[in-house]
């Protein structure tokens, strides 16, 4: 049953903040009362939680008592009160120092002084300046402090130096300009000073006085005066005066005020005074300096500067006043406090401005200035202005004003006082004025308790003994700003369990303007800071804020004071100030809206502190509030569920709540059974027990945490409850009753509470009560008790073990030797006097079966029903007949029933002897002579017995058996049937035993026998029994091998599995080959459900397209295929469109108007190839006129235009379609021919008598490129002819640089035709040269004809190309270049010849003219391969230029390397013994490697984190054939990896091939050092008389084979360390000395590099700290209790895995704890 729900212990105060006991709040809730809230540890009864105690204070009322005015601070109620002290001070200010963004992450301490009297200076860290305010005090010296910041930009944190305020002089005021006397040089002794003094009497009758602060340092030596004496004197007067010395022990300055009058010279002594002795005197002379004027300080060329000087302090205002011409345009142009600044322009239309600062002015009087320019001989006329100054006023800190004015003009009498009227008007509007009355010789007045950052309104009447008069024009004034209010009504919303909204309005007192709030997020119990942000306004509130000034015209009007909001939900209803530019209605939101911040992120049932201020130019006061985050799911499981106390029909579970709180939590039990849900409930305890469960079971076992917000992730287990007795057994009935014999049925118990181990069958006789039979049946055995008693004992039957491997093994709840194997076995506590049957089965597994044990009838312990033949009774006698089981844990309660034999009869085929008396009344009379009888026979009445079955070699097996127990005749043969549903045989034996060797593997057959006499069988049958032959190799192959193309690579393949498959078929072998081999693929059979007719097939890919393969496939057993294969088929992959261009294009002019072309096919047809072949002329605007389809490699085109330019397209296609990328492109040129007709219109010009001008027009069908034209010209019988050789670097014959040589030929007249001709011999190939002739007569010769060029026809090269180079530019490509060969010999072209070095693989050749690019880019080459590149250089015909071309030596190259093209194959996997952190993969490398393969590498990451990835560098450890053997080390046990393999080369890593592998568990690893006590710093041990402090076992145990469940530590007294027996310590304390556990187990701590030595209380452990042990009921814990005093002792460590395997560390050394320590 469940406890009822309670309410926590915490404190609710006000329903939103949560208060634990003990702890308290302090808030303001009603103005000025602050309460403080306690929480106590008492429970409210009205509530449900802790109560509450209340005080309250009224901080106003306390503060009126003592004087002054608040002062609030954040950590309490009316920390204390500001007294309204007269003098000024010294003063320490908490400051927070902004830079930009940037923020000092605490405040800093900054000196000021402040005070009743108007003077004060503060420093401002701001501008790293003082202000000064009212000059009464002033700082002597700052010093340099170095601030940390943090920026709420980038969260950077910054450093600022910062001058500040560290000692304070106090100065006195005259007017507004400081006075300061400094003395004579002091000694060292001391130090003593003088200042100036404040104008204490204004009256002109008298003598002008100043107050002198007199500072001094206490003498050295240690003197320690108790107090000094101070004397001043003038020559007319004495004064004494006794100073106490004060700060005696930090020697710090000390000082006294004196009066002094001006310009009176002064003697003054010091006098120290110890014990009433004066033991030290110093004295002085000084006189109190007038303000001095220095003109001229600094002379200008056009200007002087006018300084005024102050006694002894320095250079303070300077006027500076220009010359000559007067200047123009006076103008005031600001008034503030006692200065008047004016400005002016210079003389003569000048633009220049200048400016003059006039101070010491009186308030409220009218000033004449002129100002004039100054030469050095004569002044200008002078410009001049009239000003009044201003009634004045000056800020005294943040809440006060120091206010002065002059005195009327016309006072109209004497003035008896003056009034001071003010009032606030910005931001708040006071209606009502506040009036201060003063002396009539005091003109100032100081303002104090006013609110910071506020504008007020102020006049100033004067009143004589007539009245008051009119009081002075409206005077503004802005008070300085200060640290703002608190927020108003802060409310906590919770929006999610991780998201809080913050609601709070403006404060009621802004003092200044608001500019952004600071939001802290603290834990409430910690006081961790969370979140701190600094949000700015505008990014808050959607209107202006109120912002006041001095002003009138531009600050924002208030009409009324606002009102005390309270509540959550109160709006506030003053009428927020408005701008002249901006509605009431509009500003007056700003305060009534409501301002909201969302704190995200935060974590679910947390309590945290949310602190709000408002910030000026500093923090304001915060207001907080107290939230707790609403309940969230949990987000874990519950911790360290365990199991306990397990009995037959009960146990219990145990758990620690989920890491992570999200709520309160209560857990959701739920229990499954075999049959499923069984129980689910709801507690809040940390455990639960279950009863009335069912013995010997398994349960299932969750639990999960429980909020609010609903059910976590759950926590499960198995538990599997031991056996019990079982129940009495079921159905027991008669089934057969005879004379002799009783055959009894039953049925096992409905609960057998476990596995029924045995049965036992008693039998009474009614009459005498004897116990006449007593058995035991066992499985496959018969146990009987022959004797009455059933408790002799002779031997110990051992029932089987539980399935302990199924549960988890839980060492929480066994004990054992300190020394002991981690392992649990349990026996039997059922012991019997047995009889063992013959021939008992193998136990571990033989395959002989028995069909019945030694009685008449079998048992079988499993069977649902179970019979037994209860023999040698009496006929017609009454029997008890009781039937009881057993389990491992006992006998349950009997079954009875009650019988009576029948009348007895003969038994069949025996022989009986028969005796024959008389009987009378007085007896028996005697009996006849014996007379033997042998009753008939007949067929068997009982079968054989004990048939069993033993599995020989292959598929034969022996069926033996015995006898029938009642044959009734001569058995003369036994009937043996087996069957199957495909088999039925029956066979005839004498003997008891039959082998069958022709069966079948891998069928279930059913056999049965019968015994026959002469009279047969009697249809008496043995019981049948089954057995099942081994497995074998397939019989036959699988059947009706089929495919279907998928792809042009892949084939999905049917075939029907083998008809005697005689076993499991494991897989299937698809056996392929074709022209590169024979390739094997196996495939694992996932459809062995016989039930399941579904044909197998599998998809084979990565097939070559278009090509031919042989297939067979092979079925593979455990034995193997069985050398049996299917049918080959012939398999044809599909056509794909080709791969690749048409290779060796090439062509043949035929003649000038035909040409053949021949090719050859793509070098990857992937199909029966066809080719698109077009053909058209290349000229501009032209199409095709040819297109046609062929299967033939070449082709004969004829009837082309002679001498015409063709392009011929050759596209590979298949069936699939055309490869139009792979379109190969010739251009072909017609040969030419003789022209078909002469030169046109030959016409002669003119001539002479030795020339003739000649002039026609060309052939109009010229077949080709017109090289000469022919003339006949008649002549004289004589000629010379010239020639010369145009050099290849020219176009032109005009230079002689372009003749390469001239050469002269003689010839003599050979007329043909009246022609005369001649050859020239010995000219070069393909060059350019010109003739001319000159014929000659007898006189000479005559001048030479015109010179004709001509250019010899090409020739075969002369040599090979030249600069042949060969560069891999990536793995897939090479770079060839070269250039053109020494002589040109005609048109040059190249034949580029690229084969594979190292096979046949490839092969190419490409075609390059002499116009193109000597450049050839290859592709699609193999990495990392040899290719041998010749270039043949030729000028005729592509056929024939292996023949007539010159070849380049070849150059070899290898393509780069790339990374693998294909993983490691065959990848698998061997654990090695013994060894859980390494393993051996063996696999095939890549087939395509692509490169030297460099190294293997592993990448090994944890299935529950893949994040974490390990890279491993495999270590070969063998190589051989075509395997890598190589291990993978590195890993931890227990844990599941998934291992990629993959190889790596020198361009990089290539695919990788996965596996996956769980790493066994075993045993932790032996610590190597010795557990060890501690020591504190003298070096002593940590030791008491009862106690011994030891370190951790910190970096002692490693999780490498497993991970580590818990650690726990052994104790045991010296001498008492080899006792195996571990025991509690309440035995090993009181009784005898043995090892025992002083804790349930920790977990193993974290081993952090470095961190081995001791460094705090959480790495040590004290043994023996518990004395809670003592009490009494400890007897049966774990428990850590104290040790005994002056004994030595020893301890280890015991380190146990998940598996329950553990391993122990060595013993320390021994430590004797001490002795008692007694107190008289």
């Amino acid at each position: 049953m469940l406890s009822e729900s309670e309410k926590d212990d915490v404190c609710i105060f006000q329903g939103v903040t949560v208060l634990n006991p003990g702890q308290s709040v302090i808030q303001y809730l009603d103005g000025d009362l602050c309460y403080t809230v306690q929480c106590l540890q008492e429970k409210d009864q009205n509530t449900g939680y802790n109560a509450m105690h209340f005080t309250m204070i009224n901080c106003s009322q306390q503060c009126e008592a003592n004087g002054g005015i608040v002062q609030t601070y954040n950590d309490g109620c009316c920390k204390t009160c500001k007294k309204e002290e007269k003098i000024c001070q010294k003063m320490t200010i908490r400051t927070t120092i902004r830079k930009n963004d940037c923020i000092s992450q605490s405040p800093i301490n900054v000196a000021s002084c402040d005070g009743k009297c108007p003077s004060a200076t503060i420093f401002n860290v701001n501008i790293d300046s003082h202000l000064r305010f009212c000059k009464c005090c002033r700082e002597i010296g700052t010093r340099i402090l170095t601030v940390p910041l943090r920026c709420s930009g980038n969260g950077t944190e910054i450093i600022s130096k910062q001058a500040i305020i560290f000692w304070f002089k106090m100065k006195f005021r005259e007017g507004s300009c400081f006075s300061e006397v400094l003395s004579q040089s002091p000694s060292k002794a001391d130090k003593i000073v003088r200042k100036g003094a404040q104008c204490v009497d204004c009256d002109q009758a008298k003598k002008p006085a100043r107050i002198a602060l007199m500072e001094w340092t206490e003498l050295p030596k240690g003197e320690d005066p108790d107090y000094y004496i101070l004397t001043y004197q003038q020559a007319d007067a004495f004064s004494q005066k006794n100073v106490r010395n004060t700060s005696k022990l930090e020697r710090k300055s000390v000082s006294t005020t004196v009066l002094l009058e001006e310009n009176r010279k002064y003697d003054i002594t010091i006098e120290s005074l110890k014990n009433g002795q004066i033991i030290s005197v110093k004295s002085f002379k000084t006189q109190p300096k007038l303000v001095q004027i220095i003109v001229p300080y600094v002379p200008y060329s056009n200007a002087e500067v006018l300084f005024v000087r102050m006694p002894n302090i320095g250079v303070f205002d300077g006027i500076y006043v220009t010359n000559r011409d007067p200047p123009s345009d006076v103008q005031v142009f600001g008034k503030e406090e006692n200065t008047v600044n004016f400005s002016w322009k210079l003389p003569r239309g000048g633009f220049d401005m200048f400016q003059a600062d006039f101070s010491n002015t009186v308030p409220g009087t009218t000033y004449s200035v002129s100002v004039s320019a100054v030469s050095s001989s004569a002044y200008s006329s002078s410009a001049s202005k009239t000003v009044t100054t201003n009634v004045t006023s000056e800020r005294v800190g943040s809440a006060g004003i120091l206010l002065s004015w002059n005195a009327p003009l016309y006072p109209n009498g004497r003035i008896l006082s003056y009034v001071v009227k003010y009032k606030e008007v910005c931001p708040w509007m006071q209606t009502a004025y506040t009036q201060v009355t003063t002396k009539p010789d005091n003109l100032e007045v100081l303002l104090t308790s006013l609110n910071p950052g506020t504008t007020y309104e102020i006049m100033v009447a004067a009143e004589n003994s007539a009245g008051m008069g009119v009081f002075s024009n409206p005077f503004l004034f802005q008070t300085a700003e200060s640290a703002p209010g608190k927020v108003v009504n802060l409310t906590v919303e919770a929006l999610n369990s991780s998201a809080i909204n913050l609601i709070w309005f403006l404060p009621r007192q802004p003092n200044g303007k608001i500019t952004s709030f600071k939001i802290s997020v603290k834990h409430a119990r910690s006081g961790i800071v969370v979140k701190d942000v600094l949000v700015k306004v505008e990014d808050l509130l959607s209107g202006r804020l109120p912002e006041c000034n001095d002003k009138s015209e531009s600050f924002l009007w208030s009409t009324t004071t606002p009102s005390t909001t309270s509540g959550k939900s109160t709006i506030l209803s003053q009428t927020t100030v408005v701008s002249s530019t901006e509605a009431p209605n509009q500003m007056s939101s700003v305060w009534s809206e409501p301002i909201s911040f969302v704190v995200t992120n935060l974590r679910p049932y947390t309590t945290y502190l949310f602190e709000v201020s408002a910030v000026t130019t500093e923090a304001g006061y915060i207001d907080s509030a107290i939230v707790r985050t609403p309940e969230s799911v949990p987000e874990d499981p519950p911790q360290n569920f365990a199991k306990s106390n397990i009995t037959a029909k009960s146990f219990s579970v145990m758990w620690d709540p989920p890491t992570i709180v999200t709520g309160k939590f209560s857990y959701r039990v739920e229990l499954y059974g075999p049959s499923g849900h069984v129980l689910d409930n709801s507690t809040k305890d940390h455990k639960f027990v279950f009863s009335n469960l069912v013995p010997f079971t398994t349960y299932d076992v969750y639990v999960g945490a429980e909020t609010s917000a609903g059910v976590g992730p759950k926590s499960s287990l198995t538990v599997f409850t031991p056996a019990d007795v079982p129940g009495s057994v079921s159905d027991l009935q008669l089934a057969e009753v005879e004379a002799t014999y009783i055959k009894i049925i039953w049925r096992k118990p409905q609960q057998p509470n476990g596995i029924i181990t045995q049965y036992r069958v008693k039998v009474h006789m009614q009459e005498t009560l004897v116990t006449l039979e007593n058995t035991i049946l066992g499985d496959k055995n018969k146990y009987l008790i022959e004797s009455l008693e059933p408790y002799t004992i002779s031997k110990n039957i051992k029932p089987s073990s539980p399935p302990w491997n199924s549960m988890e093994a839980d060492n929480d709840l066994y004990e054992g030797s300190a020394e002991m194997f981690s392992s649990i076995q349990t026996a039997s506590p059922v012991i019997f006097t047995s009889v063992f049957g013959d021939n008992l089965p193998d136990i571990n597994g033989a395959a002989e079966l028995h069909s019945a044990l030694g009685n008449q009838y079998n048992i079988d312990i499993l069977a649902e029903e179970l019979s037994y033949v209860i023999k040698g009774l009496t006929p017609f006698t009454d029997y008890t007949i009781s039937v009881s089981a057993f389990t491992d844990v006992g006998e349950g309660p009997p079954s009875v029933l009650t019988v009576r034999t029948h009348e007895q009869d003969l038994n069949k085929y025996t022989e009986y002897t028969v005796e024959v008396s008389a009987s009378t009344t007085m007896g028996e009379g005697i009996r006849s002579s014996p007379l033997r009888i042998l009753t008939d026979e007949d067929a068997p009445s009982s079968p054989p017995l004990a048939l069993s079955v033993k599995q020989l070699l292959g598929v034969t097996v022996k069926l033996s058996w015995k006898p029938p127990l009642e044959p009734n005749g001569i058995i003369l043969y036994y009937t043996v049937y087996v069957w199957n549903e495909m088999l039925k045989r029956c066979v005839n034996v004498t003997e008891t035993s039959l082998e069958f060797t022709d069966l079948e593997f891998n069928y279930e057959y059913s056999a049965y026998l019968t015994a026959s006499t002469r009279f047969g069988d009697g249809n008496i049958k043995s019981d049948i029994i089954t057995f099942r032959t081994s497995e074998g190799a397939p019989s036959d192959p699988p059947k009706d091998v089929t495919y279907r193309n998928l792809t042009s690579t892949s084939i999905m393949l049917f075939w029907s599995p083998p008809q005697k498959p005689n076993g499991n078929i494991l897989y299937y072998s698809v056996y392929f080959k074709n022209n590169s081999g024979i390739f094997i693929q196996n495939f694992t059979n996932y459809g062995n459900d016989s039930n399941v007719s579904v044909s197998p097939f599998i998809v084979l890919d990565d097939l070559a397209k278009y090509s031919h393969y042989t297939l067979w496939i092979t079925a593979s057993t455990a034995f193997g295929d069985g050398n049996k294969t299917s049918e080959k088929i012939e398999v044809y992959t599909d056509q794909d469109i080709p791969e690749g261009f048409v290779e060796n294009v090439v062509y043949q002019n035929i003649s000038s108007s035909s040409v053949n072309v021949s090719w050859l096919p793509p070098s990857q047809p992937n199909g029966l190839v066809f080719f698109h072949v077009s053909l058209s002329l290349m000229q501009l605007g032209t199409s095709k006129i040819l297109s046609f389809l062929t299967y033939n490699t070449s082709i004969i085109f004829d009837d082309l235009e002679k001498y015409t330019d063709y392009l011929l397209k050759i596209t590979p296609a298949t069936d699939k379609g055309s490869s139009e990328h792979h379109a190969l492109s010739l251009h072909i040129r017609t040969d030419e021919d003789v022209p078909l007709a002469p030169p046109q219109d030959l016409t002669i010009i003119n001539y002479t008598a030795d020339s003739v001008w000649l002039k026609w027009n060309p052939s109009p069908q010229s077949n080709g490129v017109i090289m000469r034209y022919n003339f006949k010209i008649y002549q004289n019988n004589t000629e010379k002819l010239f020639f010369w050789l145009q050099s290849i670097h020219c176009n032109d014959w005009e230079a002689m640089e372009c003749i390469e040589y001239e050469m002269n030929q003689y010839l003599y007249a050979n007329f043909m035709d009246d022609w005369i001709e001649d050859t020239v011999y010995g000219l070069k190939k393909y060059r350019w040269y010109r003739f001319a002739i000159a014929a000659s007569t007898n006189i000479g010769y005559g001048s030479s004809s015109p010179w004709i060029s001509t250019q010899t026809l090409p020739g075969s090269p002369d040599g090979p190309p030249e600069n042949v180079t060969v560069l891999a530019t990536s793995p897939h490509s090479i770079n060839v270049s070269w250039s053109e060969p020494t002589i040109i010999t005609g048109p040059m072209s190249y034949l580029i010849d690229v084969t594979s070095v190292d096979n046949d693989n490839y092969k190419a050749q490409f075609l390059k003219t002499n116009e193109e690019v000597k450049v050839l880019e290859i592709s699609c080459l193999k990495a990392f391969t040899r290719y041998s590149v010749v270039i043949i250089v030729f000028t005729g015909d592509v056929n024939a230029a292996l023949l007539e071309g010159k070849a380049s030596s070849p150059v070899i190259v290898s393509t780069f390397e790339a990374v693998p093209e294909d993983p490691p194959n065959n990848i698998t996997f061997q654990k090695i013994p013994d060894e859980v952190t390494k393993f051996q993969v063996t696999f095939v490398p890549p087939s395509e490697p692509n490169g030297n393969i460099q190294v293997y590498q592993a990448m090994v990451y944890k299935e529950d984190d893949p994040a974490a990835i390990q890279i491993h560098n495999l270590s070969v450890i063998e190589k051989k054939d075509q395997s890598v053997t190589a291990m993978i080390e590195g890993l931890k046990g227990g844990h599941t990896y998934n291992v990629s393999v993959y190889a790596i080369n020198g361009a990089g890593a290539g695919p990788k091939i996965q596996l996956k592998i769980t790493m066994d568990i075993k045993e932790p690893p032996r610590p190597k050092k010795k557990p060890a006590p501690v020591y504190d710093a003298n070096g002593a041990l940590l030791v008491t008389a009862t106690t011994i402090t030891i370190r951790m076992p910190i970096c002692y145990y490693s999780d490498d084979h497993g991970p580590i469940k818990k650690i726990q530590v052994l104790v045991v007294e010296a001498g008492a360390q080899h006792d195996g027996n571990v025991t509690k310590w309440y035995d090993a304390y009181f009784n005898r000395p043995r090892p025992y556990f002083t804790n349930e187990g920790f977990p193993n701590p974290p081993c952090i590099e470095g961190k081995e030595d001791l460094s705090g209380k959480e790495e040590t452990y004290v043994i023996g700290a518990d004395t809670t042990c003592l009490i009494p009921g400890s007897q049966d814990k774990i428990c850590n209790g104290p040790l005994r005093p002056r004994k030595q002792y020893l301890f280890k460590f015991r380190a146990t895995n998940i598996k329950g395997q553990f391993t122990d560390s060595d013993y320390s050394d021994p430590i004797e704890t001490l002795g008692k320590t007694v107190i008289y």
